[in-house]
């Protein structure tokens, strides 16, 4: 059995439990509705499902039509595509047929630029300066919605909660505020993460009912992601991540941390102290998770607390040994790498050529696996010795390793085979024995910390820590006259 044919039987037991005729909702979907996104959406009376994925748009605005979901609606989900696009996508629809429904977009952008957009859509119609958030703030809009509410457009806006900020026991993650013609109403609405079917044991209603259906056969809920929104009436819901074709080796809805990708776009949008912000609610929301540990540590490092930063860094990748730098960017690895390199893995035992293990070398280096990436180029350039860019590669696998004199001759041959090969593995190459020389001839806070951010930058962790406490005990030898700019990492 399929994993869409069961999230279908789970719909028609869920739509039996509530009294509720499936087949009609069934007939509204296209073939493909249940492959790329599936969240399932329970309260004490009423059934939903939210379809999703990048690039739905037009599946999700044809689905949202036949539903009933209002026009405006449509068009506000349909313009917000357009000007934010490539991005995660969401409809939820209720099983009863009911018209009313809400489509999201998962943005993560300032709110200075969700205010323009929403001002620019609806001039004059929406007080976009109610919401929340300024230039400098940590926060971003972590998603924006629309629905239609008491007969009106309603706009909901979603943020994550600030959890450094407030001394709660057991703080939400994320809050929404609604945005309709008449204002801004005030947020009564939060929502818990990691949560488990026994959770809604507490609430008033069919709950008990509820929860010793989902936790037996055929639903087994247990195994995915949930989360709990409450109401300041007590009014709560259980939403259940069923199914997202994204998931992989790296990426899972039961480990994500949502501070954690909102502290990645404060960088991209080089926010670095409200970044700074992001991570610190990151590692409070999961302390062991290595990429919000990681990103604490490179923002320290920003501001100028080096030795601090690395530390926290080199603990990411105790718990995670491919964990890499937050400045350079050498590809990202594609979802499903390890099958990919599997697969290479048996063509070569079939029959080893130059080009497999180049190919096999590049997804190792992006899977940050410096070693066999190196071993693997090694035996392309021995099968094939004219080939130009599996020599410029070979050399940047020497730059990871630490081996600055093998990189410069590898790209050297590189270049020598091909003028039109890139030299930016040469020029790197080069660089960071500038600045070894420069260290070792002309020693000083300034030399080491150039030298250390370098390394850092290659995800050369270890020698990154030496130099920057090499630093530190210049500074303490020598006083102020060795002070350096503390924002300079990158």
């Amino acid at each position: 059995m399929t994993t869409q044919q069961k999230i279908r039987d789970e719909i028609s037991a869920l739509s039996r439990f509530y009294g509720i005729d499936p087949q009609p909702f069934f007939g509204l979907l296209s073939p493909d509705a249940l492959e790329h996104y599936v969240e399932l959406v329970l309260d004490a009376q009423e059934l939903a499902v939210v379809l999703g994925g990048v690039g739905q748009e037009d599946r999700l605005l044809e689905t949202a039509d036949k539903f009933g979901i209002a026009g405006e609606v449509r068009s506000a989900f349909k313009a917000c595509t357009l000007q934010f696009p490539e991005r995660m996508l969401y409809a939820k629809f209720p099983v009863s047929g009911k018209p009313k429904g809400v489509m999201y977009v998962l943005l993560l952008e300032p709110w200075e630029t969700v205010r323009a957009f929403l001002d620019f859509m609806f001039p004059g119609q929406f007080e976009a300066a109610a919401l929340p958030g300024s230039t400098g703030d940590h926060s971003l809009c972590f998603i924006l919605g629309f629905t239609v509410d008491q007969d009106q457009l309603t706009i909901k806006a979603y943020e994550l909660f600030d959890r450094v900020g407030h001394d709660r026991s057991d703080p939400p993650f994320l809050v929404v505020h609604h945005l309709t013609r008449k204002g801004l109403v005030p947020n009564r609405k939060t929502y818990a993460a990691n949560v488990s079917p026994e959770d809604f044991l507490a609430g008033e209603g069919p709950w008990p009912e509820i929860v010793e259906l989902i936790s037996g056969t055929p639903f087994n809920f247990g195994d995915y992601a949930m989360l709990r929104s409450l109401e300041a009436s007590g009014k709560q819901k259980m939403y259940v991540f069923r199914l997202d074709r994204r998931e992989n080796a790296t990426f899972n809805l039961r480990t994500y941390n949502y501070y954690v990708a909102e502290g990645l776009k404060n960088i991209q949008l080089q926010r670095f102290e409200a970044a700074h912000r992001s991570f610190e609610n990151a590692v409070d929301y999961d302390p062991e998770n290595p990429d919000a540990i990681n990103g604490l540590g490179f923002c320290m490092m920003y501001r100028g607390k080096y030795a601090e930063g690395i530390e926290l860094v080199l603990k990411a990748r105790a718990l995670n040994p491919r964990i890499a730098n937050l400045v350079w960017n050498w590809g990202y690895p594609p979802g499903n790498i390890r099958e990919l390199i599997e697969d290479l893995s048996r063509q070569i035992a079939e029959k080893p050529a130059a080009d497999l293990f180049h190919q096999r070398g590049i997804y190792y280096f992006q899977d940050h696996d410096y070693g066999r990436a190196n071993a693997d180029l090694l035996k392309a350039v021995d099968l094939d010795p004219l080939n130009a860019e599996a020599h410029n590669n070979l050399g940047g696998t020497y730059l990871k390793l630490g081996q600055f004199v093998e990189a410069v001759k590898c790209c050297n041959i590189a270049y020598s085979i091909n003028r039109q090969i890139s030299t930016s593995n040469l020029g790197i190459a080069r660089e960071v024995i500038r600045l070894i020389n420069e260290a070792e001839t002309n020693p000083g806070a300034q030399s080491f910390i150039s030298l250390g951010k370098f390394l850092y930058q290659l995800d050369l962790f270890e020698a990154a820590r030496e130099n920057f406490y090499k630093a530190e005990a210049w500074r303490q030898l020598n006083g102020n006259r060795s002070q350096v700019p503390a924002n300079t990492a990158n």
